[in-house]
């Protein structure tokens, strides 16, 4: 039964937790079966004791993306499921639905739905399937960090040459990640979609270009028989009015 405890930690209190050379525990408490793990690396992870001295990760304190109230809102839910006599490690499973590839696929669903063409959807599918499925494929969409994703889009990104810089598949697919997260975040799955902040972590193509200083116009006809030929090509065109 989840009791009351004396420890009632705020994300303040979890702010100021020392760092030392060995990882310890701290009761968070409110349920008195919450802890946080203090780890060297300055990791500060909140767990649920289930049994006497046994304990399972529920996450990572981070502060306003999985403070305290969320913490403790999880291991409510876990304590709770405990006690209608289901086993930890069913509580604590991977629930398919939220892996990353599956709420990809619903979001592909929903775009044939809705009418986009089945090259669009190729097009989405096949930088999905280059860039992003294999890193995060078959992880459950909560685990994934904004600095996970940065990492991925940041080795495709070429800021030596403005025109292989790849940045318009960049913001592209930061749109298809946005919308996937989005989905789990209507179901209150997550509370925080870090893809909202990638756009401002690389420029825009036309930025980069003027950044830049290059030009991306044609280069002028100055020489005359080319212009000739040229002159010719457009009287033959009978597509022009």
């Amino acid at each position: 039964m989840a009791n009351i405890s004396k420890a009632n930690l705020l994300d303040k209190d979890i702010r100021s937790l020392e760092i030392l050379s060995k990882q310890y525990k701290k009761k968070v408490g409110n349920p008195k079966e919450l802890y946080i793990w203090i780890n060297p690396s300055g990791m500060k992870t909140f767990s649920v004791e289930y049994q006497r001295n046994k304990f399972k990760k529920i996450g990572e304190f981070r502060e306003g993306i999985y403070s305290v109230a969320e913490a403790r809102r999880d291991d409510l839910k876990i304590l709770k499921e405990l006690e209608s006599g289901k086993e930890i490690n069913t509580i604590m499973g991977k629930d398919e639905k939220y892996l990353y590839k599956n709420l990809f696929n619903t979001y592909i669903k929903q775009k044939l739905k809705n009418g986009i063409s089945q090259s669009y959807i190729t097009k989405i599918t096949k930088q999905h399937q280059n860039y992003i499925l294999p890193s995060f494929g078959n992880k459950d969409i909560k685990t994934i960090k904004y600095s996970d994703i940065f990492a991925v889009l940041n080795a495709i990104f070429n800021p030596n040459n403005s025109r292989t810089s790849r940045l318009e598949t960049i913001h592209r697919l930061i749109n298809d990640i946005d919308k996937v997260f989005s989905l789990a975040q209507r179901d209150e799955y997550i509370t925080y979609n870090p893809s909202k902040e990638l756009h401002r972590a690389f420029p825009t193509a036309s930025r980069f270009t003027l950044d830049k200083f290059v030009d991306t116009r044609l280069p002028a006809l100055t020489d005359k028989e080319k212009i000739k030929e040229f002159i010719i090509d457009l009287k033959m065109d009978n597509k022009l009015d």
